[in-house]
């Protein structure tokens, strides 16, 4: 339906508060950590795990993917046999 309207359609990462992410630029590029507040329009305040200690920091949205799921699950198997 939206796609027959003629406006002005894009995909939309679904980001979520509670949410896994990675960021992908700037100085932490690589770092995952989990989505706390989303701040402003462009803004997300981020929880992630430097040294053994956990802080906040704020990142533009559009340096944030999801984390996929599908890839976490993948070592699952390895994991269990470990144990």
């Amino acid at each position: 339906m939206a796609v027959n309207s003629s406006q002005y359609v894009l995909p939309w990462r679904r980001l979520e508060v509670g949410r896994r992410v990675r960021i992908e630029q700037g100085a932490l590029r690589g770092v995952e950590g989990v989505l706390l507040r989303i701040k402003g329009a462009q803004h997300l305040i981020l929880g992630v795990q430097l040294l053994q200690r956990s802080i906040a920091v704020e990142v533009a949205e559009n340096w944030v993917v999801p984390c996929d799921p599908a890839v976490s699950s993948v070592n699952a198997p390895d994991q269990a046999l470990a144990t």
